[in-house]
């Protein structure tokens, strides 16, 4: 279905925030701003209200950008009625051209090089670059891993 605004769909489009969390303190961070001392109360308020627009420290050198979709009305119906019966939905947005074109993707730590996109199988980023040329890595790249446990014997364990 197309999904129409304010009757099938509502959205968000904004900036993630930064943050790191101490016994003391909440820090955070935007773009080249920083704020060293916010409280657990103030921040509880913020995840409140900002659902999906909070990341680790871990990324915060970069800038995300970030666009949030909830279905409503006759769309989220529709996937109600589905949930149980194996039935995939995907949304999909089409990009104008000019927007494409201006668009660059920063990789994060994990991707150690451009290559790996393709063994990894990212079809629509390795189209991309070869549209744009507009895919870089990350100063960081290559320090973390997030799939600690992909081939990991115990993933295949059962609990008793």
């Amino acid at each position: 279905m197309d999904l129409q605004l304010n009757t099938t769909m509502e959205y968000e489009f904004r900036d993630v925030l930064y943050y790191k969390e101490t016994e003391k303190q909440i820090s955070l961070k935007y773009n080249n701003s920083a704020n060293y001392k916010l409280s657990h109360e103030e921040f509880e308020k913020y995840q409140q209200h900002n659902k999906g627009f909070l990341k680790g420290l871990i990324w915060y050198y970069e800038k995300e950008t970030r666009l949030l979709v909830k279905l409503i009305n006759e769309a989220a119906d529709k996937v109600k009625q589905c949930v149980n019966t194996g039935f995939q939905f995907v949304v999909t947005l089409g990009i104008p051209d000019k927007v494409y074109k201006s668009m660059k993707i920063h990789c994060g730590p994990q991707i150690q090089s451009i290559g790996e996109l393709a063994k990894e199988n990212y079809p629509f980023i390795n189209n991309f670059l070869q549209d744009t040329s507009s895919v870089r890595l990350s100063d960081y790249s290559g320090t973390i891993n997030m799939k600690l446990c992909d081939k990991c014997s115990k993933r295949s364990m059962t609990s008793e």
